[in-house]
């Protein structure tokens, strides 16, 4: 079978334009330098400096016969099969540092959700729900100023009530209603609970006694309840905590005044932390997404 020479040319004339401009642009693998993030040892990155490509290499070794088409279409295909064997190793590369830019945001995550917390300590929301038909014994804004009485005398006598606690009101930093809106925020708000920080929290003060008592649950015949107050993230994880006992898939589950959450799979298994805590030794500590939490059960 004959050739057209012009076929054949034209052949040859992508092959030099393909050498030329792979020579001009190199490998594309420069390592940046400067500041960032060291490199773990073992992570399976290829140090590319210095190193050559394969679309370098199959350059360097290329023998054609400007004459002959089977010997440029082979050169052809060497520097096709030598692109794509570069090209997938630039996708793994971009893979290793999109894995490492996603760890990073993941600590950085955890590690903020863990300051808002530590900002959050000494915050008690104090609830009084009417569900089950019991009648609510927060008072609103509206009633409390008809009746002549703050809002941290109130809290303290609902204190008083549920946990058999004094709480002085000097120990009180604030303290205020927390408004409940209706779907488009349209209408009058509800209040369904109240905030309250306490700033002495020194051993012996009412504080640490106050921790003790929430933590046994006081007096359960008082339709009081003051828990801890989480971030929005470890509000979520408690709440699908409340789903997983409710299915009886856990039986306990708690919070403490530092907001850490964590549950008991049966009355004596070991506590499971899902809150900032470490797997393995010098590890990151991390807190469990509500994802993470509801694939453990599956």
């Amino acid at each position: 079978m004959s050739v057209d020479k012009k076929v054949l040319k034209d052949l040859m004339s992508i092959l030099t334009q393909l050498t030329e401009a792979s020579s001009e642009e190199g490998d594309g693998f420069q390592e940046k330098k400067g500041r960032g993030r060291p490199r773990k040892k073992g992570d399976g990155s290829k140090a590319r400096e210095g190193s050559s490509s394969a679309l370098s290499n199959a350059l360097a070794n290329i023998k054609v016969d400007g004459d002959d088409i089977n010997s440029v279409l082979q050169a052809l295909l060497a520097i096709m099969a030598a692109h794509a064997e570069d090209q997938k190793v630039v996708k793994e590369e971009q893979d290793r540092r999109m894995n490492e830019l996603e760890e990073r945001v993941r600590e950085q995550e955890d590690h903020l959700d863990e300051v808002h917390q530590r900002g959050l300590k000494g915050n008690l929301m104090v609830s009084s729900p009417t569900n089950g038909g019991k009648t609510s014994l927060l008072k609103s804004p509206e009633e409390l100023e008809a009746a002549g009485v703050s809002v941290t005398d109130h809290v303290r006598e609902l204190i008083k009530a549920k946990y058999d606690v004094e709480l002085p009101a000097e120990d009180i930093q604030a303290c205020h209603h927390v408004p409940s809106w209706p779907k488009g925020r349209r209408g009058k708000p509800e209040f369904r609970s109240i905030v309250l920080r306490i700033w002495n929290r020194r051993a012996g003060s009412a504080w640490s006694v106050l921790i003790g008592k929430i933590m046994s649950g006081g007096n359960r015949a008082t339709n009081v309840f003051a828990n801890f107050q989480l971030t929005k993230r470890r509000s979520d994880l408690v709440y699908n905590l409340r789903k997983l006992k409710e299915a009886k898939k856990i039986s306990k589950f708690y919070t403490n005044e530092n907001g850490q959450v964590c549950y008991r799979i049966s009355e004596n298994s070991s506590k499971v932390k899902i809150t900032f805590f470490s797997t393995k030794k010098d590890s990151n500590p991390t807190t469990l997404s509500v994802a993470e939490l509801l694939e453990s059960f599956k």
